[in-house]
């Protein structure tokens, strides 16, 4: 097999460990500190943190799995592409202040840091994704006792 042709093993296992470090950030930290600090306290981006939070488990866990590797970095790639742009509309276009926004937990980071994280976790998903061994067709091949009782 040459170099080409071999699968890249470690973008699928930093981008699950960025994404279950994030999620660990946003429940671990907080105003109120917890699971608590996603409950509705008055904030409007409540709701947005707890689905990134969903979000990031689920794509997090999805790609650490062979099985669900490819589902997995598509739905954390998409994730962060929406956790992307949302950083830059909210930054250029609405000029929107982030702070208190517990996307990161306790630490409060300005707009171009929420677009930084998401474009570098957004790296080896997109790696993963377009691993050429990843693209391959499942093919089921019978077994042979299959294959004898099969023919008359």
């Amino acid at each position: 097999m040459s170099e080409a042709e071999r699968p890249r093993r470690w973008p699928p296992f930093v981008a699950g460990a960025a994404l279950l470090a994030l999620f660990v950030l946003k429940m671990s930290g907080g105003r109120a500190g917890g699971v608590e600090s996603m409950s509705k306290c008055g904030h409007d981006e409540d709701d947005v943190v707890a689905l990134m939070a969903l979000a990031e488990l689920a794509s997090g866990t999805l790609v650490l799995l062979p099985s669900t590797r490819r589902l997995g970095a598509f739905a954390g790639l998409v994730t962060m592409t929406a956790a992307a742009g949302w950083s830059l509309y909210a930054g250029l276009v609405a000029r929107i202040d982030m702070k208190g926004c517990r996307c990161f937990g306790a630490f409060d980071a300005p707009w171009w840091v929420h677009f930084l994280v998401a474009a570098v976790v957004a790296v080896p998903l997109w790696l993963t994704l377009s691993d050429a061994s990843a693209r391959r067709r499942l093919v089921f091949r019978r077994s042979a006792t299959s294959r004898q009782s099969a023919v008359p």
